[in-house]
Protein backbone atom coordinates (compact mmCIF):
# COMPACT_ATOMS: atom_id res chain seq x y z
CA UNK A 1 0.00 0.00 0.00
CA UNK A 2 1.45 3.34 -1.07
CA UNK A 3 -0.08 5.45 1.69
CA UNK A 4 -2.64 5.54 4.47
CA UNK A 5 -4.67 8.68 5.10
CA UNK A 6 -5.54 8.86 8.81
CA UNK A 7 -8.21 11.38 9.79
CA UNK A 8 -9.28 12.22 13.34
CA UNK A 9 -12.87 13.47 13.42
CA UNK A 10 -14.92 14.91 16.27
CA UNK A 11 -18.38 16.28 15.41
CA UNK A 12 -17.20 16.72 11.84
CA UNK A 13 -20.42 16.16 9.92
CA UNK A 14 -20.18 19.62 8.34
CA UNK A 15 -16.75 19.05 6.79
CA UNK A 16 -15.87 15.35 6.65
CA UNK A 17 -17.88 14.57 3.50
CA UNK A 18 -16.01 17.24 1.52
CA UNK A 19 -12.68 15.99 2.89
CA UNK A 20 -13.36 12.42 1.77
CA UNK A 21 -14.72 13.55 -1.61
CA UNK A 22 -11.54 15.54 -2.23
CA UNK A 23 -9.46 12.40 -1.69
CA UNK A 24 -11.47 10.57 -4.35
CA UNK A 25 -10.93 13.47 -6.75
CA UNK A 26 -7.15 13.18 -6.41
CA UNK A 27 -7.44 9.87 -8.26
CA UNK A 28 -5.38 8.06 -5.63
CA UNK A 29 -8.09 5.71 -4.38
CA UNK A 30 -6.48 2.58 -5.86
CA UNK A 31 -3.31 2.61 -3.77
CA UNK A 32 -4.35 4.69 -0.77
CA UNK A 33 -6.37 3.50 2.20
CA UNK A 34 -8.48 5.88 4.27
CA UNK A 35 -8.89 5.41 8.02
CA UNK A 36 -11.16 7.72 10.02
CA UNK A 37 -11.16 7.71 13.81
CA UNK A 38 -14.52 9.00 15.06
CA UNK A 39 -13.39 10.44 18.37
CA UNK A 40 -16.62 10.22 20.33
CA UNK A 41 -18.73 12.41 18.03
CA UNK A 42 -22.27 13.21 19.12
CA UNK A 43 -23.48 14.48 15.73
CA UNK A 44 -24.07 12.47 12.54
CA UNK A 45 -20.40 11.68 11.89
CA UNK A 46 -20.94 7.97 12.68
CA UNK A 47 -23.84 7.73 10.21
CA UNK A 48 -21.79 9.48 7.53
CA UNK A 49 -18.99 6.96 7.97
CA UNK A 50 -21.42 4.04 7.88
CA UNK A 51 -22.59 5.24 4.47
CA UNK A 52 -18.98 5.16 3.25
CA UNK A 53 -18.01 1.83 4.79
CA UNK A 54 -17.14 0.37 1.37
CA UNK A 55 -14.27 2.84 0.88
CA UNK A 56 -13.41 4.10 4.37
CA UNK A 57 -12.27 2.11 7.38
CA UNK A 58 -13.58 3.70 10.57
CA UNK A 59 -12.98 3.30 14.29
CA UNK A 60 -15.30 4.76 16.90
CA UNK A 61 -14.30 5.90 20.37
CA UNK A 62 -17.18 6.00 22.83
CA UNK A 63 -15.60 9.05 24.44
CA UNK A 64 -13.18 11.58 23.03
CA UNK A 65 -9.50 10.84 23.66
CA UNK A 66 -8.24 13.94 21.84
CA UNK A 67 -6.84 14.59 18.38
CA UNK A 68 -3.31 13.26 18.85
CA UNK A 69 -4.36 10.05 20.60
CA UNK A 70 -6.98 9.46 17.89
CA UNK A 71 -4.39 9.92 15.15
CA UNK A 72 -2.08 7.48 16.93
CA UNK A 73 -4.94 4.96 17.06
CA UNK A 74 -5.50 5.17 13.34
CA UNK A 75 -1.78 5.04 12.56
CA UNK A 76 -1.46 1.76 14.46
CA UNK A 77 -3.88 0.15 12.01
CA UNK A 78 -2.42 1.70 8.86
CA UNK A 79 -0.70 -0.49 6.29
CA UNK A 80 0.69 2.23 4.01
CA UNK A 81 4.40 2.94 3.64
CA UNK A 82 3.59 6.60 4.20
CA UNK A 83 1.03 8.19 6.49
CA UNK A 84 -0.97 11.34 5.88
CA UNK A 85 -2.20 12.55 9.26
CA UNK A 86 -5.14 14.89 8.79
CA UNK A 87 -7.72 17.11 10.37
CA UNK A 88 -11.26 16.50 9.16
CA UNK A 89 -11.77 20.10 8.02
CA UNK A 90 -9.43 19.98 5.03
CA UNK A 91 -9.90 19.42 1.30
CA UNK A 92 -7.07 18.11 -0.87
CA UNK A 93 -6.25 19.87 -4.12
CA UNK A 94 -5.80 17.67 -7.24
CA UNK A 95 -2.01 17.37 -6.90
CA UNK A 96 -1.68 17.59 -3.12
CA UNK A 97 -1.45 13.90 -2.31
CA UNK A 98 1.08 13.05 -5.02
CA UNK A 99 3.11 16.18 -4.27
CA UNK A 100 3.46 15.30 -0.60
CA UNK A 101 4.37 11.68 -1.30
CA UNK A 102 6.97 12.71 -3.89
CA UNK A 103 8.54 15.02 -1.33
CA UNK A 104 9.06 12.07 1.02
CA UNK A 105 11.20 10.44 -1.69
CA UNK A 106 13.79 13.23 -1.40
CA UNK A 107 16.94 12.30 0.57
CA UNK A 108 16.82 13.48 4.17
CA UNK A 109 13.11 14.36 4.09
CA UNK A 110 11.03 12.61 6.73
CA UNK A 111 7.95 14.85 6.79
CA UNK A 112 6.12 16.94 4.20
CA UNK A 113 3.37 19.53 4.49
CA UNK A 114 1.20 21.35 1.95
CA UNK A 115 0.42 24.97 1.19
CA UNK A 116 -2.79 25.85 3.04
CA UNK A 117 -5.45 28.30 2.00
CA UNK A 118 -8.61 29.35 3.77
CA UNK A 119 -12.11 28.87 2.34
CA UNK A 120 -11.94 32.41 0.91
CA UNK A 121 -8.75 31.51 -0.98
CA UNK A 122 -6.36 33.55 1.17
CA UNK A 123 -3.07 32.07 2.34
CA UNK A 124 -3.01 30.34 5.71
CA UNK A 125 0.64 30.41 6.86
CA UNK A 126 1.83 26.95 7.80
CA UNK A 127 5.60 27.17 8.38
CA UNK A 128 7.64 28.27 11.36
CA UNK A 129 11.05 27.87 13.00
CA UNK A 130 12.11 26.07 16.11
CA UNK A 131 12.18 28.71 18.88
CA UNK A 132 15.40 30.70 19.21
CA UNK A 133 16.33 33.77 21.22
CA UNK A 134 17.08 35.72 18.03
CA UNK A 135 13.85 34.62 16.37
CA UNK A 136 11.76 35.46 19.43
CA UNK A 137 13.38 38.91 19.60
CA UNK A 138 12.74 39.57 15.91
CA UNK A 139 9.04 38.70 16.20
CA UNK A 140 8.50 40.42 19.55
CA UNK A 141 9.91 43.68 18.18
CA UNK A 142 7.99 43.39 14.92
CA UNK A 143 11.21 43.73 12.91
CA UNK A 144 10.25 40.81 10.65
CA UNK A 145 7.97 43.23 8.80
CA UNK A 146 11.04 45.08 7.51
CA UNK A 147 12.63 42.00 5.95
CA UNK A 148 12.39 41.06 2.25
CA UNK A 149 10.38 37.94 1.53
CA UNK A 150 13.43 35.75 0.84
CA UNK A 151 14.86 36.60 4.25
CA UNK A 152 11.53 36.19 6.03
CA UNK A 153 11.37 32.65 4.59
CA UNK A 154 14.39 31.78 6.75
CA UNK A 155 14.07 34.08 9.78
CA UNK A 156 10.29 34.48 10.17
CA UNK A 157 8.60 31.88 7.94
CA UNK A 158 5.20 32.37 9.60
CA UNK A 159 5.15 35.75 7.83
CA UNK A 160 6.59 34.53 4.53
CA UNK A 161 4.64 34.38 1.24
CA UNK A 162 4.91 30.55 0.95
CA UNK A 163 5.40 30.90 -2.80
CA UNK A 164 8.10 28.25 -3.28
CA UNK A 165 8.97 24.82 -1.87
CA UNK A 166 11.75 24.58 0.70
CA UNK A 167 12.88 22.75 3.81
CA UNK A 168 11.52 24.21 7.05
CA UNK A 169 11.83 23.48 10.77
CA UNK A 170 8.16 23.15 11.70
CA UNK A 171 4.86 23.07 9.87
CA UNK A 172 1.24 23.35 10.92
CA UNK A 173 -0.20 19.89 11.47
CA UNK A 174 -3.56 20.04 9.69
CA UNK A 175 -1.96 17.66 7.14
CA UNK A 176 1.36 15.95 7.81
CA UNK A 177 2.87 13.37 5.47
CA UNK A 178 5.45 11.15 7.14
CA UNK A 179 7.05 7.80 6.51
CA UNK A 180 5.16 5.24 8.61
CA UNK A 181 8.38 3.67 9.87
CA UNK A 182 9.65 7.05 11.09
CA UNK A 183 6.35 7.94 12.80
CA UNK A 184 6.36 4.68 14.71
CA UNK A 185 10.05 4.95 15.57
CA UNK A 186 9.37 8.39 17.06
CA UNK A 187 6.52 7.01 19.15
CA UNK A 188 3.77 8.93 17.35
CA UNK A 189 2.23 12.21 18.43
CA UNK A 190 2.53 13.49 21.97
CA UNK A 191 -0.71 13.63 24.02
CA UNK A 192 -1.35 17.40 23.98
CA UNK A 193 -3.87 18.88 21.53
CA UNK A 194 -1.44 21.49 20.20
CA UNK A 195 2.27 21.48 19.44
CA UNK A 196 2.39 17.86 18.30
CA UNK A 197 3.85 18.79 14.91
CA UNK A 198 6.62 20.86 16.54
CA UNK A 199 7.56 18.03 18.87
CA UNK A 200 7.45 15.46 16.06
CA UNK A 201 9.58 17.63 13.74
CA UNK A 202 12.12 18.31 16.49
CA UNK A 203 12.54 14.63 17.26
CA UNK A 204 12.74 13.81 13.55
CA UNK A 205 15.47 16.44 13.13
CA UNK A 206 17.42 14.62 15.83
CA UNK A 207 17.44 11.65 13.46
CA UNK A 208 18.60 13.78 10.53
CA UNK A 209 15.14 14.02 8.95
CA UNK A 210 13.80 17.40 7.78
CA UNK A 211 10.38 18.83 7.01
CA UNK A 212 9.62 19.75 3.39
CA UNK A 213 7.10 22.47 2.58
CA UNK A 214 5.54 21.64 -0.81
CA UNK A 215 4.15 24.78 -2.44
CA UNK A 216 2.40 22.95 -5.27
CA UNK A 217 0.50 20.69 -2.84
CA UNK A 218 -2.56 22.86 -2.19
CA UNK A 219 -4.97 22.09 0.65
CA UNK A 220 -7.99 24.08 1.80
CA UNK A 221 -8.21 24.25 5.58
CA UNK A 222 -11.32 25.56 7.33
CA UNK A 223 -9.45 25.80 10.63
CA UNK A 224 -10.71 25.02 14.15
CA UNK A 225 -13.99 23.58 12.92
CA UNK A 226 -14.24 21.16 15.84
CA UNK A 227 -12.26 23.09 18.44
CA UNK A 228 -14.59 26.06 18.22
CA UNK A 229 -17.26 23.72 19.55
CA UNK A 230 -15.02 22.63 22.43
CA UNK A 231 -13.44 25.90 23.57
CA UNK A 232 -13.68 29.67 23.34
CA UNK A 233 -10.96 31.50 21.39
CA UNK A 234 -9.17 32.65 24.60
CA UNK A 235 -9.22 29.08 25.95
CA UNK A 236 -7.80 27.77 22.68
CA UNK A 237 -5.09 30.46 22.83
CA UNK A 238 -4.30 29.42 26.41
CA UNK A 239 -3.87 25.81 25.34
CA UNK A 240 -1.62 26.79 22.43
CA UNK A 241 0.59 28.85 24.75
CA UNK A 242 0.72 25.99 27.26
CA UNK A 243 1.87 23.57 24.55
CA UNK A 244 4.59 26.04 23.52
CA UNK A 245 5.93 26.08 27.07
CA UNK A 246 5.77 22.29 27.30
CA UNK A 247 7.79 22.10 24.08
CA UNK A 248 10.45 24.39 25.57
CA UNK A 249 10.50 22.42 28.83
CA UNK A 250 10.86 19.15 26.92
CA UNK A 251 13.57 20.07 24.45
CA UNK A 252 15.53 23.11 25.72
CA UNK A 253 17.88 23.83 28.60
CA UNK A 254 16.74 26.12 31.41
CA UNK A 255 18.57 29.35 30.51
CA UNK A 256 17.65 29.19 26.84
CA UNK A 257 13.99 28.36 27.40
CA UNK A 258 13.59 31.04 30.08
CA UNK A 259 15.03 33.68 27.74
CA UNK A 260 12.73 32.63 24.89
CA UNK A 261 9.77 32.54 27.26
CA UNK A 262 10.46 36.05 28.57
CA UNK A 263 10.94 37.59 25.12
CA UNK A 264 7.92 35.84 23.58
CA UNK A 265 5.72 36.72 26.55
CA UNK A 266 6.77 40.37 26.26
CA UNK A 267 5.86 40.34 22.57
CA UNK A 268 2.43 38.91 23.36
CA UNK A 269 2.01 41.59 26.01
CA UNK A 270 2.72 44.35 23.48
CA UNK A 271 0.14 42.88 21.11
CA UNK A 272 -2.40 42.66 23.94
CA UNK A 273 -1.92 46.35 24.77
CA UNK A 274 -1.98 47.40 21.12
CA UNK A 275 -5.16 45.47 20.32
CA UNK A 276 -6.84 46.82 23.44
CA UNK A 277 -6.02 50.39 22.38
CA UNK A 278 -7.34 49.64 18.89
CA UNK A 279 -10.60 48.41 20.48
CA UNK A 280 -10.30 44.87 19.19
CA UNK A 281 -11.40 43.07 22.35
CA UNK A 282 -11.73 39.55 20.91
CA UNK A 283 -8.15 39.39 19.65
CA UNK A 284 -6.91 41.21 22.75
CA UNK A 285 -8.52 38.54 24.94
CA UNK A 286 -6.60 35.81 23.09
CA UNK A 287 -3.25 37.52 23.67
CA UNK A 288 -4.20 38.21 27.29
CA UNK A 289 -4.75 34.48 27.79
CA UNK A 290 -1.35 33.70 26.25
CA UNK A 291 0.42 36.31 28.38
CA UNK A 292 -1.02 34.80 31.55
CA UNK A 293 0.37 31.39 30.58
CA UNK A 294 3.81 32.81 29.77
CA UNK A 295 3.89 34.65 33.11
CA UNK A 296 2.44 31.95 35.37
CA UNK A 297 3.58 28.83 33.56
CA UNK A 298 1.64 25.68 32.72
CA UNK A 299 -1.07 24.64 35.18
Amino acid sequence: MRASVVIAAWNADGVLDACLDSLVETGAAGDVEVIVVDDGSTDSTAALLADRSDSVRSIRNERSVGYCAAINQGAELASGQALLLCNADIEFGPDALDGLLRALDRPGIGLAIPRYHRPDGSLQPGCSRFPTIAGASLLAAGLHRLLPDRLRAHLAPTHWSHRWSRNVDVAMGAVVAIEAELFRALGGYWPLMYGSESDLAFRAAGRGQRVRFVAEAEVMHVGNHSNRRRWSDPERARRIASSELVFLETHYGRSRRMAIRAITGAGFGLRWITLSLLRRPKRAAEYAAMVRVYVRGVD
